[in-house]
């Protein structure tokens, strides 16, 4: 297994990466694999895609066979949007670490609230929005 399989399947101890990509194609499928992996052991997920990619992100999943608005009632999946989330975190022009931890941190800290024991898995596109 390679390090990004080992990353998507949760067996490398990484608390970040970052994946380059030609296709969104490419993008979801990895964002996809990454989210099923964590659901089919019962860990939640925080989406924070762009408005142009949150559809084929959450297609993906649903090609894999899972039910997206489902998985929202049951509060396994939360989405949000990219530049939203973006602007609540700047101060001064500039992202602010103290609200991206209350922000981003809050919404993290809600999913191991509710699935306690679990890791949520996170995939965010603020930094494309930011550049």
């Amino acid at each position: 297994m390679n390090g990004w399989d080992d990353f998507v399947s949760g067996g490398a101890d990484h608390g970040h990466a970052v994946q380059i990509y030609r296709e969104l194609r490419e993008l979801a499928q990895s964002v996809a694999d990454f989210f099923a992996v964590g659901f089919d052991s019962g860990a939640p997920a925080l989406l924070v895609a762009t408005g142009e990619h949150r559809g084929q992100l959450l297609s993906a999943l649903e090609s894999r066979g899972w039910d997206v608005d489902q998985l929202e009632l049951d509060g396994m999946l939360v989405c949000r949007d990219a530049a939203t989330v973006l602007d609540a975190i700047m101060r001064g022009g500039y992202p602010s670490s103290a609200a991206f931890d209350e922000v981003v941190g809050g919404l993290i800290d809600g999913l191991a609230d509710e699935f306690p024991g679990a890791r949520p898995r996170v995939f965010g596109e603020m930094v494309d929005v930011l550049c």
